[in-house]
């Protein structure tokens, strides 16, 4: 093994680091939209797969997946039986969570939810306005306790959100705050 000299080895971290530069600023450059805005993939599908599986985890797909597909990639459930099997044909959201249960007489059930709002967070997948808690809001930037509740009197109230800018009539959200919620919470349609 050769050793280098301090000066090669600065010289080596230099060059290290401006490549990583470099080749930072290109793939931003690349995934730069015309009015400047980041563009990311438009159908990235973010699942959580849980329990009796060999690969657990949150699994990234970049087209509609299926819970059969999506148990696939989590190492798939083996020549073991699926007491639920009409799930397997199910279409998946993103932030969706599958979970696999071994029964007693050792088949599987599958049980579909929503991942934890902790989760969907942290993976950029908005919250449904109309269900999160309280406490969940809190972990949305710019949203306190206070803000939190004076959301959730307005939703009670109101019977739900029916679209985003209704939240412009809860005190303490103008169109600024608004247009940062926005990336946060989504109204689903139906």
């Amino acid at each position: 093994m050769k050793a280098y000299s301090s000066k090669q080895s600065s010289l080596l971290l230099s060059l290290a680091s401006l490549l990583l530069v470099v080749s930072l600023v290109i793939t931003l450059y690349q995934r730069l939209s015309p009015d400047g805005n980041l563009k990311g993939n438009s159908l990235n599908i973010a699942v959580e797969i849980a329990g009796d599986i060999s690969n657990p985890g949150i699994h990234s797909f970049t087209r509609e997946v299926t819970v059969e597909q999506a148990l696939l990639r989590a190492g798939g459930t083996g020549s073991r039986k699926i007491d639920n099997p009409q799930v397997l044909n199910k279409t998946l959201n993103t932030g969706s969570k599958i979970t696999v249960i071994r029964t007693a007489n050792n088949m599987l059930t599958i049980e579909l939810a929503r991942m934890e709002p902790e989760k969907c967070i942290v993976f950029s997948i908005p919250l449904n306005l109309n269900e999160v808690e309280e406490e969940h809001l809190t972990l949305i930037p710019g949203i306190g306790p206070r803000m939190a509740q004076r959301i959730i009197q307005y939703r009670s109230k109101k019977g739900g959100f029916r679209k985003i800018e209704e939240l412009m009539e809860v005190r303490g959200i103008g169109k600024k705050k608004l247009q940062n919620l926005e990336r946060y919470v989504i109204i689903p349609r139906g």
